[in-house]
């Protein structure tokens, strides 16, 4: 099982981004680098990729890693809700039209 507290591997093919780690020196974000890939992000960290998926699915759309995104590393450190680009999603935006209320 893997952990659920990061620990920095260091810079590995496909995740050599920038860490941001708190004031015990623990990794809380992690700025993507040109080719990084999520799989390989979570391997730096032996997070696992589901753990690290779910605790960034609130500001991820699924379309991949940009440049210069910030994937938070732990669940206490998500300030915000947006994409890759800072849109706040709305849960009304991914209603069907007509919206079907609930039984």
């Amino acid at each position: 099982m893997l952990n659920e507290t990061p620990i920095d591997g260091g810079p590995i093919a496909y995740a050599d981004g920038t860490t941001q780690v708190n004031g015990d020196g623990i990794p809380i974000s992690y700025t993507v680098g040109e080719g990084d890939v999520f799989e390989f992000v979570a391997k730096r960290f032996d997070l696992g990729t589901a753990y690290l998926w779910s605790i960034n699915a609130v500001r991820r759309d699924g379309k991949g890693l940009y440049i210069g995104d910030v994937i938070n590393l732990d669940p206490t450190t998500v300030t915000s809700v947006g994409n890759e680009n800072g849109v706040a999603y709305s849960h009304l935006d991914r209603l069907s039209d007509p919206h079907l209320p609930q039984k």
